[in-house]
C-alpha cells in the first residue's frame, strides 16, 4: 500500500506542478493569487505526505525528531487550506473580501487556535505522538482538526448556496463539486489510518476548478476584473426575463470624462490604472446584490434589482461620494471625472437594446450638460 500511495502522490505532484506553471501568469487579481496559494499548499503537502509515510517505522539517527517535525508541518499546513479556500470563495462571490473583512476575528480564530494547538502538540501530544519505534500514533482528540476543517469547508458550501443567485450557476457547481472529492478522501483518511489520499483528491479538485476557471474567464474583463460586456448581455436578458411585479431593474452607465486626454497626456499605462481605479470605486459603491460590468473602453454599467426607484439615487450618491474621496487621496496628478446616466425599468415593455440606449443617452446628456457649464 505504501508504494501505491506514493505513486498516487507523485502523480498529484506532477499534476500540481503543471497547474502552477499554467497559473503563475494569472495572479493579477486576488482570486488568482489565492488559487496559486492553494496550489502551492497542495504541492508542499504532497511532498510532506510522502515523507511522513516513508519515515513511519524507520529507525536511524534523527528519524524520531524528523518524524515529529514533518507530521507537525503536515498538520499545520493542512489547517490553512480551508481558510484560503474560504477567502477564495468570498472573493469570487463578492468581488472583494466582504465576509472576511466584516467578521475577521470569527473567520480567523478557529484556524489560528488550531494552528497553535498543533505547534503545542509537538511538545505535549494532543492529537498524535511518535512512539519510541518511530511510529505515528493518533490520539482521540485527532478529530478536532478534522472538525475545524469540515466547519470551514461546509461554511463555504453554505455561503455559496446562499448567494448562488449573485453569480448564477456557472460558479456554483465548480465550488460544490470541488469539495466533494475532498470530503470523501478526508473521511476515508480519518477512518483508515495510513491511507493518505486526501492531497491527491485536492489535486484533482484543483485541476477541475482550473479547467472551469478558463471558461469563466470569458465572462471576466482582463484589465479590471469586472464582468465583461458578453456577460452583461446574458445578464440583462436574465434580469428582464425574471422580472417580478414587486421589483424594478436599475441600470447606470458610467463614462470617464476626457479619457482620451488622460491617455494622450499621461500615457496609456496611466489610463489603464485609471480604469482599474474606477472599477474599484464602483465595486465599493454597491452591495453584493448589484453587478458591475466593463461595457466598453472607458464605459461601465451597473445592474441591480431594486425594491423602489429611490434606491437608484443611493447608488449614484454612493459612487459620487467614493469618487470624491478617491480624488482627495491625490493618487494622480489630476482628478478623475465621470458622467452617469441611469434608468429604472418597471415593466417588460422595452428590449435590452432599448434599455442600453436609454442609459447611454442619459449618460451623454449628463456629459454634455457638464461641458456646457465648463464652457
Amino acid at each position: 500500500m505504501l508504494f501505491t500511495i506514493t505513486v498516487i502522490n507523485i502523480f498529484s505532484i506532477v499534476l500540481l506542478i503543471s497547474l502552477i506553471i499554467s497559473a503563475r501568469h494569472k495572479t493579477q487579481f486576488l482570486d488568482g493569487k489565492l488559487f496559486f496559494i492553494l496550489l502551492l499548499i497542495a504541492l508542499v503537502e504532497c511532498f510532506v505526505s510522502i515523507s511522513t509515510l516513508w519515515l513511519n517505522g524507520k529507525m536511524f539517527k534523527g528519524a524520531y525528531t524528523l518524524s515529529i517535525i514533518m507530521n507537525t508541518i503536515e498538520f499545520s499546513i493542512n489547517i490553512f487550506l480551508p481558510y484560503i479556500w474560504l477567502l477564495y470563495v468570498d472573493y469570487k462571490i463578492f468581488g472583494r473580501l466582504y465576509l472576511n473583512k466584516k467578521y475577521p476575528v470569527i473567520f480567523a480564530s478557529g484556524i489560528f487556535l488550531t494552528f497553535i494547538s498543533i505547534i503545542i502538540n509537538a511538545f505535549y501530544p494532543i492529537y498524535f505522538y511518535i512512539s519510541p519505534e518511530n511510529i505515528y500514533i493518533r490520539k482521540q482528540l485527532i478529530i478536532i482538526p478534522f472538525i475545524v476543517n469540515y466547519v470551514y469547508l461546509l461554511f463555504t458550501l453554505l455561503i455559496t448556496f446562499a448567494y448562488r443567485k449573485k453569480y448564477e450557476k456557472y460558479l456554483f457547481f465548480p465550488i460544490a463539486i470541488f469539495l466533494f472529492p475532498i470530503f470523501i478522501a478526508s473521511i476515508i483518511q480519518f477512518f483508515v489510518n495510513g491511507l493518505s489520499v486526501i492531497w491527491a483528491s485536492v489535486a484533482i479538485a484543483l485541476n477541475y476548478l482550473y479547467i472551469t476557471i478558463q471558461s469563466e474567464e470569458s465572462f471576466i474583463d482582463d484589465l479590471t476584473g469586472l464582468y465583461s460586456r458578453r456577460y452583461f448581455h446574458l445578464d440583462i436578458e436574465r434580469f428582464m426575463t425574471g422580472m417580478r411585479e414587486d421589483t424594478f431593474i436599475g441600470g447606470v452607465m458610467i463614462d470617464v470624462d476626457k479619457f482620451k486626454n488622460i491617455n494622450d497626456t499621461y500615457s496609456h499605462i496611466t489610463g489603464d490604472a485609471v480604469l482599474k481605479s474606477i472599477a474599484k470605486i464602483l465595486r465599493n459603491s454597491v452591495d453584493y446584490k448589484a453587478k458591475v460590468y466593463r461595457y466598453a473602453g472607458d464605459e461601465f454599467i451597473i445592474l441591480k434589482r431594486l425594491k423602489n426607484k429611490e434606491d437608484m439615487n443611493d447608488i449614484i450618491n454612493s459612487i459620487e461620494k467614493n469618487l470624491n474621496k478617491f480624488n482627495q487621496s491625490k493618487k494622480y496628478e489630476f482628478n478623475i471625472s465621470i458622467s452617469m446616466g441611469s434608468y429604472v425599468l418597471k415593466e417588460k415593455n422595452i428590449t435590452p437594446d432599448k434599455f442600453i440606449y436609454i442609459i447611454d443617452s442619459n449618460m451623454y446628456k449628463n456629459k454634455n450638460s457638464k461641458e456646457i457649464r465648463e464652457n
